[in-house]
């Protein structure tokens, strides 16, 4: 029996893996930057502008920002200066995104990538349905595909829709010269365990945890005025898809004399609680017992001088201690948790970083304090460091690759 998937944009309807490949696993037709990659992009840029429902979604509007031409152009540029001397960029060929459900724009920040290369693309969604984002994304993209400006983008892309079937995605990924696998430890085990080409390129994404680091005494020297935007960028950060994000904090230090840390983080947790029941939707009874289960095993799994509850929306797990035995389990807050330690200076976290921490979120230290932490890391974790309320902003070097020179081919040219 042939298996039948739901292709959602372009053509929407039901297709067989054959005719959905044939279709696809031509050679591209789109240099990297084509004009029509740029082109189909700007006008998804502008829709999400103007659009009032998307208006309404700040992760849509997130979205438009980095698909803004400007950014486009500075990244083409970038891409083209880099090049080896005598060399030729061209696409890898067919890529498979099989991106998470828990986050609804992401399959775009997989896809985008991989367009701008020049590839064609399979981007899987997951049956377990899509949030308000991801159906206006869908709209969006299926009128622009089906529009005759957008041709050459709809003959290298399929959105497509189908039940858990390891033989369709085996099929795909057969068929695929590079994957990009997003997605939970588990998950990415066993999609990895599909085997792909042997040509092929995976890029695997698993999970992954962040953290926030913020500078007591600087923070204290702030005005109240500027003091609550420090604490309006937190929020943001720790917020939007409520904490699931892999950028999402998880773990905050506050670096500095002891009494001044603590008085920053009084002054600090009360706004960003205020905020955040101000802004965001609060936690339903299942978050709630979620949020209860994960405090009481933090004090079970780690040095814990307190707790302290802020409303129903954040909690705060003091720890006593950094200790590198402790790495795994400082890993594992979220759902509305969050673990503190108090540090006299940034260097004093390095024992506890592993290459699952992919995100420090930043406030109040100079560029070289954290060149030199990057320089001390050299390598064992943390692949961005990003100032405070930009930890969700989305970039195509991301976990330490750059997507968009990854899903290129090099060809060397020698001349006599």
């Amino acid at each position: 029996m042939i298996p039948v998937i739901t292709r959602l944009a372009p053509d929407p309807g039901p297709v067989t893996v054959p005719a959905l490949l044939a279709a696809l696993t031509r050679p591209p037709g789109l240099a990297p930057f084509a004009p029509e990659a740029l082109a189909f992009l700007t006008a998804l840029h502008r829709g999400l502008i103007d659009a009032p429902d998307a208006r309404q979604l700040p992760e849509l509007q997130a979205l438009a920002f980095w698909l803004r031409p400007a950014a486009l152009a500075r990244l083409a540029r970038d891409f083209q200066a880099g090049l080896p001397a005598g060399t030729l960029a061209v696409p890898r060929g067919l890529v498979l995104h099989v991106p998470p459900a828990n986050v609804d724009t992401l399959f775009l920040y997989s896809w985008v990538p991989a367009l701008l290369a020049g590839n064609h693309s399979v981007i899987r969604l997951s049956e377990r349905g899509s949030g308000p984002a991801q159906r206006l994304l869908l709209a969006q993209l299926g009128a622009l595909l089906a529009a005759p400006e957008g041709a050459a983008v709809a003959a290298a892309t399929a959105f497509v829709r189908y039940p858990r079937d390891d033989a369709v995605t085996a099929a795909l990924s057969q068929a695929a010269d590079a994957r990009m696998l997003w997605g939970g430890d588990a998950t990415v085990t066993a999609l990895r365990a599909l085997a792909p080409a042997p040509h092929a390129l995976d890029l695997a994404f698993p999970d992954r945890v962040s953290w926030a680091a913020l500078a007591a005494e600087s923070y204290l020297a702030r005005s109240p005025e500027q003091r609550q935007t420090v604490a309006e960028a937190f929020c943001n950060d720790l917020f939007w898809f409520d904490q699931q994000a892999c950028a999402s904090p998880r773990l905050v230090f506050w670096c500095g004399a002891a009494p001044v840390a603590a008085a920053a983080a009084a002054d600090f947790y009360p706004r960003v609680a205020t905020l955040a029941t101000l802004r965001f939707p609060g936690p339903d009874p299942a978050a709630r017992l979620d949020r209860l289960a994960a405090w009481h095993r933090a004090v079970l799994d780690l040095p814990v001088a307190a707790v302290d509850h802020h409303g129903d929306r954040l909690t705060v797990v003091r720890l006593t201690t950094l200790d590198p035995a402790h790495r795994e389990a400082l890993t594992t807050a979220g759902t509305g948790i969050l673990l503190e330690a108090r540090i006299p200076e940034l260097a004093c976290c390095l024992p506890v970083v592993t290459r699952r921490v992919q995100t420090l979120a930043h406030s109040g230290f100079a560029p070289e304090t954290l060149t030199d932490f990057v320089r001390a890391l050299n390598g064992r974790g943390i692949d961005r460091l990003v100032p405070l309320g930009q930890a969700l902003a989305f970039a195509t070097v991301w976990d330490g690759t750059d997507l968009v020179r990854a899903l290129t081919r090099l060809v060397t040219i020698a001349m006599v």
